[in-house]
């Protein structure tokens, strides 16, 4: 046959060598708060802290020896110590919850909900992905999106072991009033701002739950509130691309009505 000459066998040579096998495990979603649906399969009526790892490569990785911590002074605090495949582009579910005797896939550590660090790490002890985190809130999870890229959005109600969809970029969480919650003497005007100028603020003033949107007792916030009687002013707020806030309640207590109450008040045994 044909010989290929010798510079063009170094040619095939170098092509082949420059796309090698990819084989990364990412930390690709976690919860650090308070989620009641995903239930621990090995302790049922626990709903433990979750992290996802991925593997964003082309072939399946074997992370037998690989560590994963919550400490950056202790990178190999938690080893898998037996054989577990992930596939590429697929899942797997690690539960933290400080409880290993349960079982191979249970972390020694908790995931702190206020800021926080989380390492995998692999046996040699080189990092391969790690995430500094801010705030975390209940239900709440954080993850990739799209999996496997180096953008992060918040998810709400997560299914782990899943791809990330409905993503979004932050939640509706702070608010400036110009009155705080207390007594008074004189009627107020109150005011409620929050730094996102696309929020829709709803807001009831009977105790009520107010809804994502006008009617009944719910309304939709565009002036300050007046308040002249004992008020109990519950207010929640929207914004394009966040998730909804939680609901605030500001109770202003007028002393007159309070002094004029009767003794025993229709409702109150």
């Amino acid at each position: 046959g044909t010989k290929l000459p010798a510079t063009i066998i170094i040619v095939f040579l170098s092509l082949i060598y420059s796309f090698p096998a990819k084989t990364q495990i990412l930390i690709n979603e976690f919860l650090a708060k308070g989620y009641t649906t995903l239930q621990d399969p090995d302790e049922p009526g626990d709903y433990p802290d979750w992290i996802e790892l991925y593997n964003a490569g082309n072939v399946s990785v074997n992370i037998n020896g690989y560590y994963l911590t919550d400490d950056n002074a202790d990178i190999m605090k938690w080893q898998f110590k037996s054989d577990i495949i992930i596939p590429e582009n697929s899942f797997l579910l690690v539960y933290a919850d400080n409880q290993e005797e349960q079982g191979m896939l249970h972390c020694n550590f908790k995931l702190n909900s206020d800021t926080g660090y989380i390492a995998l790490t692999t046996i040699s002890g080189e990092i391969t992905d790690e995430i500094n985190y801010g705030k975390q809130y209940s239900g709440i999870s954080y993850g990739r999106y799209p999996d496997g890229t180096n953008d992060f959005n918040l998810f709400k109600d997560p299914p782990p072991n899943q791809n990330n969809i409905n993503g979004f970029t932050g939640k509706v969480e702070k608010f400036a009033l110009n009155h705080e919650r207390g007594f008074y003497d004189q009627s107020i005007s109150v005011s409620i701002e929050t730094p996102n100028l696309s929020s829709n603020i709803y807001y009831t003033l009977d105790g009520s739950e107010p809804q994502f949107s006008e009617g009944g007792s719910t309304k939709l916030y565009s002036a300050p509130v007046s308040i002249f009687t004992t008020t109990c002013l519950r207010f929640r707020a929207t914004a394009t691309g966040h998730i909804e806030s939680d609901i605030i309640t500001h109770t202003y207590l007028f002393l007159n009505d309070v002094i004029g109450q009767p003794q025993n008040p229709g409702g109150f045994p």
